[in-house]
């Protein structure tokens, strides 16, 4: 439910029920944003502000600056004052062209009051469009061209992925010009050479059109071209975007600019070009090219060609760098951790490469960290180490045969580059080699990172593929049957065993299958299962699978190798007490159709313990009735343990109930990622 916005009072002298007292002094997409904001009931005490488009919140900090002008008695010490920076401001760059008409308000963070200005609040197109440059972009954007070209364009593919999203308008007639050639780099971006009609803009977002719709980000320069209509000239410039010309005969369409109003067609047949052939036309127009990105486009070509390590001392810089970790997740990027230490330039961009793929540092995630322990490494040591340390996000689509070689460059403000190779032992892959809680002493909180959706959607991704694999061991046809999944926990499996040949000891079961984890105590599944399969009549069947959390997945596999009309599931770590055991004996053993029903789950535990709420944790149900609900589960980390698996059908629930021994619930990440994977409907 939305809470209507409060504004707070100015006046320290005047009685309210709110404490809070506060105004914007200066609004400024120069300078920043900035004012004051005080808590009567405890003045002392720091109060956070948050940056808001709409009712999204972009940016927060605490009040830290002193204002001498606010009068506090009682607390004379207090520092009220605050300020948003360029850095909080580049993060209204995204909302640039997707949501420009939205308003900015500044609010005290968790409450309703909202600060006064004294003039009414922009939208977040007029307060960026308020210090435009000649590029004809926002001027946080337009410095961050002048500085990190990168940067600035990964900056506007963000802004193109809600454009990818919408429809497009319609071409007909109204092309602005055409592609003529392109070429294609491994670190994602394609130089082109064609034509246009004149544009005001010289770094646009887009959409490009070939079959299916690419994000897409553009620079260019012109030069003239006596070939071309009245008011068009030649364009050469780079896009940032997953897009690849596959066939030059193909014909893709390029939407760009406010709108997507700027229409490129390429030609059939596309000439497709080296980046050295790109590179040497670019040098025989130097003289001719025009623009302000004419530099910035110079200096990325030479940063992507160049790769080659220990180019440092060559350049007379004086550097001291190392990488702590890079976490992989393909399909995503990198996190990396390091440090940088030069007492002469100062480091203002990364680029990594794995293998073949060049990844940017993105400035939106990207920030320093206090190295006390690097006080040492060079003279005047301890200065250069309060901001030694940096953490980033580098994203791009990298595969397991990308990480190889993987090598750092760091970009500094004088243009500067060096190249620096990294211990491959750095790198670890996230949800293999490297849990997702590692994210955490990254980012505190990761669910509010602007990566974060692309993280999750990378994560489900990675793990769709090995959701329903299955190794059956021993398979006997069981028109009705238990399934039991068991965790890899001995005294779990000893547990479960004992239970199992109990029950068909009494003839309660007409058949089991066992899903099992062929980890360290596969010799004691085979061995108790062996067991058990001789004592009884019964069919038994032994399945293993990865990761038992997972088992709710496999289930279609496993009833049609039974060749099962009916079954009875509980997820690891369940035990049902004799009341619920009877109750899944008998509907396994009753003729005809049987509705299907829950078992309560009683446990300290709270993930899965609500009863009959439709979970895929403990079950018994017709095949027929279930099995499309069974093929549609939507991907969700730690599976069954997750909390957010359930049935879309109404289960009525049975007397008797069923005890957790093992397993924990999700960490605060892991249900995040859920939770972002459930808003955006990922699903088998």
């Amino acid at each position: 439910m939305s809470v209507e916005s409060n504004i707070l009072d100015a006046d320290l002298s005047t009685a309210s029920p709110n404490a809070l007292r506060g105004h914007l002094d200066v609004v400024d997409a120069r300078t920043g944003i900035s004012g004051w904001v005080v808590n009567l009931g405890s003045p002392g005490t720091p109060v956070t502000v948050a940056l808001h488009v709409g009712k999204e919140r972009v940016a927060r900090v605490t009040t830290s600056l002193p204002r001498p002008d606010i009068a506090l008695p009682t607390a004379p010490s207090a520092a009220p004052g605050f300020h948003f920076g360029v850095q909080e401001i580049q993060s209204l760059l995204a909302f640039a062209r997707a949501r420009p008409s939205a308003p900015l308000s500044v609010r005290v963070a968790g409450t309703s009051g909202e600060l006064r200005a004294v003039n009414p609040m922009p939208t977040v197109s007029e307060f960026l469009n308020s210090a435009a440059d000649p590029t004809g972009l926002p001027m946080p954007l337009s410095r961050l061209l002048a500085r990190d070209l990168p940067a600035a364009l990964t900056e506007l593919r963000r802004a193109a992925v809600p454009m990818a999203a919408r429809p497009l308008p319609g071409v007909r007639d109204r092309v602005s010009g055409f592609i003529e050639a392109v070429a294609t780099e491994t670190s994602g971006l394609v130089w082109f050479i064609g034509w246009m009609h004149d544009s005001e803009e010289f770094a646009l977002s887009g959409v490009i059109v070939d079959r299916v719709k690419y994000p897409a980000a553009m620079a260019y320069a012109c030069f003239p071209r006596g070939d071309l209509p009245e008011g068009a000239q030649g364009v050469m410039g780079v896009m940032m975007t997953d897009w690849r010309s596959r066939d030059p005969h193909d014909v893709a369409m390029l939407h760009f600019g406010e709108g997507a109003s700027l229409h490129l067609r390429s030609n059939a047949p596309l000439v497709h070009l080296s980046t050295a052939e790109w590179a040497a036309r670019f040098d025989e127009l130097r003289a001719e090219l025009t623009g302000p990105l004419v530099g910035e486009l110079r200096r990325l070509l030479g940063l992507t060609s160049s790769w080659a390590t220990g180019n440092a001392g060559a350049l007379g810089v004086t550097i001291e760098q190392g990488v702590d970790r890079i976490l992989v997740l393909p399909g995503f990027g990198a996190f990396v951790e390091g440090w940088v230490l030069s007492p002469v330039r100062r480091p203002e961009a990364a680029m990594l490469r794995l293998g073949d793929k060049v990844l940017h540092a993105d400035p939106a995630t990207s920030f320093n960290r206090s190295r006390a322990d690097l006080a040492g490494v060079l003279p005047g040591g301890a200065s250069l180490a309060a901001q030694a340390g940096f953490v980033a996000a580098f994203p791009g689509d990298i595969h397991p045969d990308d990480m190889v070689r993987p090598i750092i460059k760091h970009v500094f403000a004088d243009g500067v580059s060096t190249n620096h190779e990294i211990d491959a032992r750095a790198l670890r892959v996230l949800g293999y080699s490297a849990g997702l809680q590692e994210i955490l002493s990254l980012y505190p909180d990761p669910s509010s990172e602007p990566f974060f959706p692309a993280l999750a959607a990378a994560l489900a991704a990675e793990l769709r593929p090995g959701l329903r694999d299955l190794t059956p061991v021993r398979v006997a046809p069981s028109p009705r049957a238990l399934i039991v999944a068991l965790p890899d926990d001995a005294s779990e499996i000893h547990l479960a065993f004992s239970e199992l040949t109990a029950m068909l000891r009494r003839d309660q079961l007409p058949g089991v299958a066992v899903l099992a984890v062929p980890g360290a105590n596969r010799p004691l599944v085979i061995s108790l299962f062996s067991a058990m399969e001789r004592r009884r009549d019964a069919p038994c069947s032994l399945f293993f699978l990865l990761q038992p959390e997972n088992s709710p997945y496999v289930l279609p596999e496993v009833l049609e190798q039974l060749g099962a009309e009916r079954f009875a599931f509980l997820a690891p770590g369940l035990h049902a007490d004799p009341a619920a055991m009877a109750e899944i004996g008998r509907a396994l053993r009753t003729p005809g159709p049987v509705p299907g029903f829950a078992l309560p789950i009683v446990s300290g535990s709270e993930v899965g313990s609500s009863a009959g709420d439709s979970s895929c944790e403990a079950f018994v149900a017709d095949c027929a009735e279930v099995q499309a609900a069974l093929d549609a589960l939507p991907v969700r980390l730690r599976g069954s343990a997750s909390g957010m698996l359930r049935l879309p059908l109404p289960l009525e629930t049975r007397k008797g109930r069923l005890s957790r021994s093992w397993g924990s619930p999700p960490d605060p990440t892991t249900q995040a990622v859920n939770k972002a994977l459930a808003r955006q409907e990922v699903s088998l």
